[in-house]
């Protein structure tokens, strides 16, 4: 008798409201959608993993090559430093080559002086021996036009006395031997001074041959010092350009390096996500993964419990056994419907604390109360959720508004009460 008047509750039920899927078959969907999603977060955690994998290898292949063009330029450093010290060598050879041309310009310039300055004696040497050969010259002249026995005569008759002829003669004599001295004298100068300037002369050419052989040695030197220029320059161009990949390379890990890090960001993510999720699946279902009925958890006395009608609504199905209205298979329903309309307020049955608020495969938007002792009630297919995981409600606060979300036929309430995580029929605790 009771199975038939449930029976025909369920097509009351069926005709002017929606009625919920039973809490079984809604629970499976749940963990199903829940664990299809983790599924997902896993094989996207996977593609992750492979994409991480892929850019350390690159990373590694850019380090590699990071490594050699280190070597590259650990190598060219080498090899600039030796050609610098080669540069630096000759450059001091070739310092040390132009003092030495510096000394011997300064010993030419010299040497031209002295031959300056011999050439000047020698002019006026030269000079001076033509005014003694005129001198001489008219000396000589003025003797041979004079007879030299007229001379002696005229002075022996000029003279007063023989000390004063004498005196005459001596005189005559000195001043003919002076000529001759002056005359020897002016050649033997003349010669000197000659041999000398051509000693000088000679040195001076010595000294430019000297020269000469300094500077084609510098010369030498600097077009081999400028050869070692040209191969510094090119070891520091190409030094430049290595430095400038090393940094393209350094800049190339970095960004890589950050991409891995993204990626290992969005694995945590995922994982903890995962982890969130089958927490929130372990939370949700812990209580209410069992959906067969236990009639032994009613009270003894459900009017005495102290619990509110939590709408105002008729009753258009009750807990226990029915004909699903949508997939019209036998099952159990876990909880009682009451018909209401879109917004109107869902009150808490009893003071308690919002566990769940949210959104729930076949139970649409769903509040969970947790009213202590191991009783729970639930309110399903809300249009809205006013309450807050976490929030103190008081007995009769609006928790949320009826409404048709999940799996409705129409707009009500489906009500549960679950007691240490089992289904428990609500009249042992509400008033019909």
């Amino acid at each position: 008798m009771k199975l038939k008047k449930g029976f025909v509750r369920v097509c009351i039920s069926f005709l002017i409201i929606s009625i919920s899927f039973g809490f079984t078959r809604v629970l499976a969907e749940n963990n199903e959608s829940i664990k299809n999603e983790i599924d997902n977060n896993k094989d996207r955690i996977e593609e992750l993993e492979k994409e991480k994998e892929e850019i350390q290898d690159e990373i590694l292949s850019e380090e590699e090559a990071l490594k050699r063009i280190e070597e590259e330029i650990k190598e060219k450093r080498e090899e600039l430093l030796k050609v610098s010290k080669e540069v630096e060598v000759f450059q001091n050879e070739i310092d040390l080559i132009q003092e030495e041309v510096d000394k011997i310009e300064d010993e030419i310039l010299k040497i031209e002086e002295e031959i300056s300055i011999k050439e000047e004696k020698i002019e006026n040497l030269i000079k001076e021996q033509e005014k003694q050969k005129v001198l001489l010259a008219n000396r000589l002249r003025n003797y041979y036009k004079l007879d030299i026995s007229n001379q002696y005569l005229y002075m022996i008759l000029s003279s007063e006395n023989i000390f004063e002829l004498l005196n005459k003669l001596y005189n005559i004599t000195i001043l003919m031997k002076i000529d001759r001295d002056l005359m020897k004298s002016n050649k033997e100068s003349e010669e000197n001074i000659t041999l000398e300037k051509n000693a000088i002369e000679e040195y001076l050419k010595e000294e430019e041959i000297r020269k000469n052989d300094v500077v084609k040695k510098q010369i030498e030197l600097i077009d081999k010092q400028s050869e070692f220029i040209v191969i510094k320059e090119k070891e520091e161009k190409q030094m430049y350009e290595l430095q400038a990949l090393e940094s393209e390379k350094n800049n190339l890990i970095v960004s890589l390096e950050g991409v891995q890090n993204s990626l290992q960001n969005q694995i945590e993510d995922l994982l903890s996500y995962n982890e969130e999720l089958q927490a929130e699946l372990d939370r949700i279902f812990e209580d209410i993964e069992n959906g067969s009925p236990d009639n032994g958890a009613t009270p003894e006395s459900g009017n005495e419990s102290g619990f509110l009608r939590p709408v105002d609504g008729v009753i258009t199905c009750e807990f226990g056994p029915r004909i699903n209205p949508v997939t019209f298979e036998a099952g159990f329903h876990n909880g009682i419907d009451y018909a209401g309309n879109t917004g109107e307020a869902i009150r808490a049955t009893k003071s308690g604390v919002v566990e769940y608020s949210g959104w729930i495969e076949g139970y649409g938007y769903t509040i969970i109360l947790n009213h202590g002792d191991g009783i729970k009630s639930l309110y399903a297919h809300s249009s809205q959720l006013i309450v807050s995981v976490g929030n103190s409600v008081q007995q009769g606060e609006t928790v949320a508004l009826i409404g048709s979300t999940g799996m409705s036929t129409g707009p009500h309430l489906h009500f549960e009460i679950r007691v240490n995580g089992q289904p428990v029929d609500p009249f042992g605790y509400i008033p019909y």
